[in-house]
């Protein structure tokens, strides 16, 4: 579930406080990423949902790795 990723990467983990409350989270990814899959999504709901998935992906990411010379080392 989306929520795990907020509760235990952005609450806990990762960055507590970057991306607020979980309420704001849900507003703001969860819920758009959950409705641009479902059937019969709008366009612009599914490129939504696509573009904030994509974006929870770089927030998870981000922590991993830092760019030094080309290289990515963990933080």
């Amino acid at each position: 579930m989306i929520s795990n990723f907020w509760d235990l990467f952005i609450r806990d983990f990762v960055n507590p406080g970057l991306l607020e409350s979980y309420s704001t989270f849900k507003k703001e990814f969860e819920n758009p990423i959950v409705r641009s899959r479902q059937p019969g999504a709008s366009k612009k709901d599914v490129e939504k949902g696509k573009a904030r998935n994509e974006e929870v992906a770089l927030i998870a990411l981000a922590p991993w790795s830092v760019t030094n010379e080309g290289n990515s080392l963990p933080v």
